[in-house]
């Protein structure tokens, strides 16, 4: 391979690099804050949850939906509050879990450029 071949080939792989690692920082950042909102949902969810879990049984819960609410039984609130914390806690993990894999495979690529660099010297 001529000296010429090889650096395009190296100069079109840190192109590609580059371009691979802008990707990647745009994506770490919207699962950060994918992350940081469901937390936020979740503490919101978790505080409706040990407000609700004090209220009497007897009492007439209603809920708001948009500018209307409905009328709903302790149990329901319960379960409701329960189900969105572990729909977040779900999201949270799959972001921490893309997160990692997308970390990843910008580590390799720099690996791969830099073992590529390294060859022809």
């Amino acid at each position: 391979m001529g000296e010429n071949e090889y650096d395009e080939q190296v100069k079109e792989s840190f192109t590609k690099f580059q371009k691979q690692m802008f990707e990647s920082k745009q994506i770490i950042a919207m699962e950060e804050e994918t992350k940081a909102l469901k937390e936020r949902q979740m503490d919101t969810a978790s505080k409706i949850l040990s407000r609700v879990k004090t209220v009497d049984d007897s009492k007439t819960m209603y809920r708001q939906i948009g500018k209307a609410y409905v009328v709903s039984t302790k149990e329901e609130e319960l379960k409701r509050m329960e189900k969105i914390i572990r729909e977040c806690e779900a999201d949270i993990k799959k972001s921490e879990e893309k997160k990692k894999y997308v970390i990843r495979s910008l580590e390799d690529a720099q690996n791969n450029l830099r073992e590529m660099v390294a060859a022809h010297k």
